[in-house]
This record gives C-alpha cells, structure tokens and sequence, in this order.
C-alpha cells in the first residue's frame, strides 16, 4: 500500500480506494451512511460531500451495483406504467360495454324511491302515513313489512293499459 501523508493524518492507497490511518489517539469510526469511509470519533455523522466520496474515499463496487439495479428496476416500473393506464381503461371500455351501468344505476334508482314512496304503514283510512325510514321498533318493522313492503313486491295484478281490451 502507498503511504500519503496530509491534512495531519497518514492516507495509504489500497484496491484503488485512499484510506485515512488515524493516530492511536482517535480511534476509526465508521462514518453512519458511507460505511466504507473511516472518521475520527465525533464526525459519524458528518455531512461528506458527493466531491470527497468521489476524489477521495472513492465508492465500492457493490454500492454501484446495488445503485445502479435500484435504477434499473425504478426504469422498469416506469415503462410499465403505460401498460397498466391502457390495462385501466381497456377495463372500463369493457365494463360499460357489458355491463349497462346507466340501466342498472336506473333500475336501482327507481326500486329505492318506490320503496321509499310506496312501502307504508300506519294507515289513517287508505293513507299510509309512514314509510320504512320511520320504522323504530319490532312492530313498526312487522307492520312495514305486511302492510308496505309485501303488498307493495307480491301483486298479482298484471299491469294493463286503460283502453286495452285485454280482461286479465
């Protein structure tokens, strides 16, 4: 190993990378981040700049590796994000195309409000006076379910025009 003296400290050259030898008095430390650097006691957690790791410290090759796959990989997620924005709406296209959306939401919509506008109970005469969003006890429930709801979903008349011949 070639010895360099500067700075107050002795600096020898091994594998390519130049070490700093530090005096029996400070013991070498590791610096926290850039494990392969040694710093006297107190400076762990020293800022290095890019310059020094660069000029003098000089970087690992598994460092570089491990940097260079984490790019790499960063590459690959990024070049699929278009795959995965074409897969989304490929998907949607084909949901509304298959699935009738608009009519289902309808259809739902107006099973809601016929319940909510037609399945009452309480009745006053022929006026139900209370719909199921009023039902707060078991009997409320019961009499909901017998007077509104089933009435409302079990007929057996089957809907006709008034001007249709049709005797049903």
């Amino acid at each position: 190993a070639d010895k360099i003296q500067g700075g107050g400290h002795k600096h020898s050259v091994r594998a390519g990378y130049l070490y700093a030898e530090l005096d029996d008095a400070n013991v070498a430390h590791k610096h926290h981040i850039c494990k392969w650097i040694t710093v006297e006691a107190g400076n762990e957690i020293s800022v290095v700049e890019p310059s020094e790791i660069a000029t003098v410290h000089g970087l690992p090759e598994s460092v570089w590796v491990r940097h260079l796959e984490g790019e790499m990989k960063s590459e690959r997620d990024v070049l699929s994000l278009p795959w995965a924005l074409l897969s989304t709406i490929l998907f949607a296209l084909m949901l509304l195309q298959h699935e009738s959306v608009s009519t289902e939401n309808s259809s739902q919509k107006a099973f809601k409000d016929d319940i909510t506008q037609n399945a009452n109970f309480a009745f006053t005469g022929n006026f139900g006076a209370k719909n199921y969003q009023d039902v707060n006890s078991y009997a409320d429930f019961w009499s909901w379910m017998n007077k509104g709801f089933m009435p409302l979903t079990n007929t057996h008349d089957v809907p006709v025009s008034e001007d249709s011949g049709l005797d049903l």
